[in-house]
């Protein structure tokens, strides 16, 4: 920390240190987000593990929870939120698809057998 010219109590050196570790919190989630790519979301199967954890949850970052910072904050989580919805529909129809496919290759496996 930055030494002050004036001595600071121990619970003044407590709060920044906590308004410190928040900043660095909201930081880390933010560089996060600004890191997605196509590549780290390539693998389809973790895509939803990779992007709940980047929601911002300002109720667990007390000091920073404010109606500026929700004005910023609640949009991003909104997005990702709709673009969660989105990934689980995907994944649904995916699956549908797959056992769809596996089906197709079992009853022509099965018809080519009985032949």
């Amino acid at each position: 920390m930055i030494k002050a010219k004036v001595e600071l109590q121990a619970e003044e050196q407590s709060f920044l240190a906590g308004l410190k570790a928040d900043i660095d919190a909201l930081i880390n989630k933010l560089e996060g987000l600004r890191t997605i790519s196509f590549f780290s979301l390539r693998d389809f199967e973790e895509v939803c593990d990779q992007l709940t954890p980047l929601k911002i949850e300002l109720n667990l970052i007390d000091k920073l929870d404010s109606e500026e910072t929700r004005k910023t904050v609640d949009p991003i989580n909104l997005q990702l939120d709709d673009l969660i919805g989105k990934v689980g529909s995907l994944k649904g129809k995916i699956n549908r698809h797959k056992a769809k496919i596996k089906k197709n290759i079992e009853d022509n496996q099965n018809s080519i057998m009985a032949s």
